[in-house]
């Protein structure tokens, strides 16, 4: 009974702290990733057991990324770190974003500035990247939560 209040309790939290237009923001920047991490998912590290896979799903996927979060300490054969899950999906969300705005900046469109973004835009978009990092860590709490109920 009381992994149920909590679990209301999560759900509660996940819903008021979602911040208006993030999750639209924040999907088109997990498309890019996600589409990665299929692709070495299924063609790179499609040989190894999926459980053993981590560490070369997240290299392949993003290795600028991969140094930063885990190279140092990669993950051992099943393990599940959340705390750097967290910040290796925001160095991620964080590679696709400049990515994008690269891509505008060398190809502006007419009447809009040349593509670049304001600094105000720039400081909004990392205050929404810290909303969508609170976001994923309930989420991830939440499906944790789900799968231990499970059990």
């Amino acid at each position: 009974m009381s992994r149920s209040l909590s679990l209301m309790f999560l759900w509660a939290l996940l819903a008021a702290a979602r911040p208006s237009g993030a999750r639209s923001k924040r999907h088109k920047y997990d498309r890019f990733w996600k589409t990665r991490k299929r692709e070495c998912e299924r063609d790179v590290c499609g040989h190894m057991i999926p459980e053993e896979a981590y560490n070369c799903v997240n290299e392949c996927t993003s290795t600028t990324c991969y140094n930063e979060v885990y190279s140092a300490e990669p993950l051992e054969d099943g393990e599940i770190d959340l705390e750097r899950s967290r910040v290796y999906t925001a160095c991620l969300r964080r590679e696709a974003r400049d990515q994008r705005r690269n891509t505008m900046n060398r190809n502006p469109r007419s009447g809009d500035g040349g593509g670049r973004t304001s600094e105000r835009d720039e400081d909004r978009g990392e205050e929404e990247e810290e909303d969508e990092d609170a976001q994923d860590a309930a989420e991830e709490l939440l499906q944790e939560a789900a799968s231990v109920d499970a059990l």
